[in-house]
């Protein structure tokens, strides 16, 4: 696990990743936020040819594999969750080929989610192209995650504060 000299917030091309500009995906790092609270994030391949937005959500195989979230993830039981961390909340970018970045995986985030979230601390998994929805009764039980909750509140659709504690899939494989 490294914790310094890191660039957390930023997308990296295959050329800088051979330079040694992010560590080899799967590696840990800590960081501590603006308010002091511990972070950790996990470095991640990315796949080409995506608009990467700041706070899409990724599946993360024991590789370091990133794979844009689904509403299906049945086959990913107990796979990491991660949140994709770029320079801004508005932030966004284009990918032409395979690409390296870092996704946060435990404390206090922004994610996307595709509803509103009515309740502080309620669970959330994994929707449609990379954005979490609020658990609710009939959501398939393969799509359950633990570790990831809403730390306010929101009517719409956005970026929404979360609390990440290594998010995983609990739901059974279909």
């Amino acid at each position: 696990m490294i914790s310094a000299g890191m660039q957390l917030y930023r997308v990296f091309t295959k050329t800088e990743y051979k330079r040694g500009a992010i560590p080899v995906p799967g590696t840990r790092a800590t960081a501590v936020d603006s308010n002091g609270a511990s972070c950790e994030y996990i470095a991640v391949q990315l796949a080409g040819g995506q608009t990467l937005i700041n706070g899409m959500a990724f599946t993360i195989a024991a590789n370091g594999v990133a794979t844009l979230g689904t509403a299906n993830p049945s086959l990913l039981f107990g796979g990491r969750i991660g949140v994709l961390c770029l320079a801004s909340a508005t932030a966004t970018s284009t990918t032409g080929g395979t690409s390296y970045g870092w996704c946060q995986i435990y404390g206090k985030a922004l994610a996307l989610v595709t509803a509103s979230v009515t309740a502080i601390g309620g669970y959330l998994t994994m929707g449609a192209d990379g954005r979490l929805i609020g658990v609710i009764a009939g959501n398939s039980a393969s799509s359950v995650a633990s570790g990831i909750n809403a730390a306010a509140t929101q009517a719409a659709s956005g970026l929404l504060s979360v609390l990440l504690q290594y998010p995983k899939f609990d739901g059974y494989p279909a």
